[in-house]
Formats: C-alpha cells, structure tokens, sequence
C-alpha cells in the first residue's frame, strides 16, 4: 500500500487517458441505466459495467507505474478482478435480457464460481501474471500457463452469449424485440473485438491494445437498446390496446398515457 501511494512510482503517461475516460463513462451509463428502472435487466448491466470499469481504470493507472512488483501486484489484486468477471457478467445480462435467468441461473452462479477461482489462482500464484514487459504505450502484464484454460473459459462464455442472442433472433417474430435483441448481437459481436487486449501478453506479439474503443461502442449500444426499445415496446403495447392506460411514478406524477385516455 506504500509503495501505491508513493507518487515516485508513477510517471506521466497519455496512454493511460483513453483507459480513464472509457472506465468512467461506461460505469456511468451502467448507473443511468439501473436508475431509470430496477430490474434484472438493469441490475446486470450495472454489474457488467462496474466489471468493465475496474478493468479499464485498472489498466490505466498499470500504465502509469514504473515499479515491477507493484504492477504484477495490483494487476493481480484489482486489474484481473475486473478481467476475469467480464464474461460471466456479459452471459448473466445476456440470460437476464433474453428473459432466460430463471432457467440459466445455475449456470450464471457457476460462471462467477469459476471465474472467483481464477482470480484466487492468479492472486497467490505466478501462473498467470508471470511478468512485466514495456511497449510504447507503457508497462504490460506478460501471461503464464494460467491464462491458457482461463481465455478458453472466456471465448466459451462470450460464444455462449451470442449463440444465445442467434437463437432467441431466429425464434423471435419480426418487430420491436426482434430488432432490440439484433443490436444486443450486434453489440456483443464489437464487444469480442476488445480481447484484442490479450495478444500483448504473449510476446513477441505487440498489438496496442484498443480494446477500450470496442468496449465503450458495446456499452453504448446496451444503452440505447435497454432504454430506447423498452420505451418503443410501450408505445407498441398501448398503440393495441383499446383500454385506457394511465402510468405514473412513485410521486403520483402521469409518465405515459394510451390514445384512449387521450
């Protein structure tokens, strides 16, 4: 903890600006979300978006540090937390956004088991974090023999979320959902892009790490998609119906009325 806090171990880096910027505005828009309506839904998107943002702000600040030691510990300590609970949150919104948690619930918890047994790996072993190497844009954690089984079980993850998304598109009759549950693919498909990430801890590859974009585009994307479709799905429910509707919120105050009420 001394040496985190001693300002001799860090340095000016601009590299480490995109990283802060992106941690922040997704875990933003996660909290927006889950403030605008409380369910399963949002409550996972807002734990996907907490995830993505240890991850991003972790990596940052890995960029401005100087010391070894601290780097391999704080990747193990907080980086990698973030990093490896990624995929199980992106399958639990994907479950819980499909409609599929009750059913899939088991795996969800499995998932988070799973990962929480990587990170209790890598944090008192070196088989995963094995290294520090230094490219342009700064200080990057090298990867040992852990991270072979661990990348496994995050493609399988991120695979498994989009084949979920396929299905529920090709069982889905056109309209609004059909077209929600499309941009979710969408999204998730420019969310695989950010494991561009990893190639820089297997040398001699040297890929600068943009992942942060990808990331960011997904996490936007989400946004729009909870937010704006569930407001069009409304439209579409009361544009059917001949009853009249009144909704209000909590302070009694008229948030969306139907045509006949009109």
């Amino acid at each position: 903890m001394a040496q985190l806090l001693d300002s001799a171990n860090y340095y000016l880096n601009p590299y480490s600006f995109p990283m802060f910027i992106t941690a922040l505005l997704i875990t933003l828009l996660g909290i927006y979300v889950f403030i605008q309506d409380k369910n399963p839904v949002s409550k996972s998107f807002l734990i996907m978006t907490v995830s993505g943002g240890i991850w991003q702000a972790g990596i940052g600040s890995m960029y401005l540090m100087k010391n070894t030691m601290l780097i391999l510990s704080f990747y193990k300590i907080f980086i990698f937390f973030g990093v490896v609970m990624i995929a199980p949150c992106i399958y639990f919104f994907t479950t819980a956004s499909l409609g599929l948690l009750e059913e899939k619930k088991k795996y969800v918890v499995a998932n988070y088991a799973i990962a929480f047994t990587f990170y209790i790996a890598s944090l008192f072993t070196d088989t995963l974090a094995r290294g520090v190497n230094e490219y342009f844009w700064g200080r990057y954690v090298l990867y040992g023999p852990l991270s072979v089984p661990f990348l496994i079980f995050f493609s399988a993850l991120i695979i498994r979320s989009l084949l979920l998304y396929h299905d529920s598109v090709r069982k889905t009759e056109p309209g609004i959902k059909r077209d929600q549950i499309k941009l979710f693919t969408i999204s998730l498909l420019i969310a695989a892009m950010g494991s561009v990430d990893f190639l820089s801890c297997f040398p001699p590859l040297e890929v600068y790490p943009f992942g942060y974009l990808p990331i960011l585009v997904f996490v936007s994307l989400q946004t729009y998609a909870i937010l704006q479709y569930k407001k069009a799905s409304l439209s579409e429910i009361f544009g059917a119906m001949e009853d009249g509707i009144i909704v209000t919120d909590r302070n009694g105050r008229i948030t969306e009325v139907s045509r006949s009420v009109e």
